[in-house]
């Protein structure tokens, strides 16, 4: 088994270097970059989002429930 390190999220900048799998999409929602969502194909047209929220100093993570398209 690997050890996994994880680094806390500061800043906005850092979302953009990121390489994720299974992704369908992922970027700012809006011109003010408040929310970052990643969306995921689980398989059989299923998905599920995961958002960053910059609403606040402190970046929250919210998860959808798995949802079809």
């Amino acid at each position: 088994m690997g050890k996994i390190i994880l680094k806390p999220l500061k800043s906005r900048k850092q979302l953009r270097a990121v390489e994720f799998e299974n992704v369908i999409s992922a970027g700012f929602t809006d011109d003010t970059e408040k929310f970052f969502t990643i969306t995921f194909d689980l398989q059989n047209e299923t998905r599920q989002d995961l958002t960053i929220s910059f609403e606040t100093r402190t970046p929250k993570v919210y998860f959808s429930e798995p949802y079809k398209e």
